[in-house]
């Protein structure tokens, strides 16, 4: 079979009757063969834009597409979520417009200059502010819109809600900041009983040590340090009084005053 183009004339005859009719035929198998090749592409199309939307709406950090004027242009399920805008709403709208200007300034020239050297920048922080005015901080990442090995104007932003990993970091430091005050506390209670005082490790050397001790025995704390303590203590060991000793240890978790 050869798909053609028909064009029909009639030929001038007598006023009543035609002489007859010309036929014009093109042969259109290029054509075909063309826009077959052309509906198999835009399916193809539709299929991969399919895919790689549901990809996009999947992914849980947040994603957006701007354009060369920095007009988002897509703007995936996560992001919206994120800000609390409709899809409609965030398309066309400025990117930068949803970023405090002062926090953008911040990273702008190292992202700026990541992107340029190598069409992709490392994670930076950034504050978005939602549609309700509350502000979110984020870990973003940007890279440029490849055709194939070139790059375009346009870029993927792909954002990270850190908010929880801001919180968790302000009662990690508010715990140190505590933990440290508990230290100093009772370091300074520690150092200031009359009694000498130390602590050893579970095989017996010492790990702290108060003034008194370092000034009863006439040590700095650098030299004692590490040392054991029953070097402190020669007629200790093998005694009656450290029998005496280790049994109420062993029964009370403590034993009461003894000599040595």
């Amino acid at each position: 079979q050869l798909p053609v183009d028909l064009k029909i004339a009639n030929m001038r005859g007598t006023a009543e009757l035609a002489a007859g009719i010309i036929v014009s035929v093109r042969d259109i198998t290029e054509r075909k063969k063309a826009d077959d090749a052309l509906r198999i592409a835009n399916d193809e199309l539709m299929r991969s834009r399919d895919f790689f939307e549901n990809v996009f709406n999947m992914a849980g950090d947040g994603l957006h597409i701007v354009d060369a004027s920095g007009a988002i242009v897509f703007a995936n399920k996560a992001m919206c979520s994120m800000l609390g805008y409709e899809s409609s709403e965030l398309m066309g709208q400025r990117a930068i417009e949803l970023m405090p200007q002062a926090s953008f300034e911040v990273s702008e020239q190292a992202m700026l200059h990541d992107i340029y050297s190598r069409d992709f920048s490392d994670y930076f922080e950034v504050i978005y502010q939602r549609k309700d005015g509350t502000i979110l901080p984020v870990e973003a990442k940007v890279t440029t819109v490849q055709y194939g090995s070139q790059s375009s104007e346009a870029l993927i932003v792909s954002v990270r809600d850190i908010t929880e990993r801001k919180r968790a970091a302000r009662e990690l430091q508010k715990a140190y900041d505590e933990l440290q005050r508990s230290r100093d506390f009772f370091q300074n209670v520690f150092n200031m009983a009359g009694d000498g005082i130390f602590v050893t490790d579970e095989i017996g050397n010492i790990i702290f040590a108060n003034s008194s001790l370092l000034n009863m025995l006439g040590y700095s704390e650098g030299e004692l340090i590490g040392k054991p303590a029953i070097e402190f203590t020669p007629d200790l060991a093998g005694s009656e009084e450290y029998g005496r000793m280790v049994q109420e240890m062993y029964a009370m978790d403590y034993s009461n005053y003894f000599e040595c």
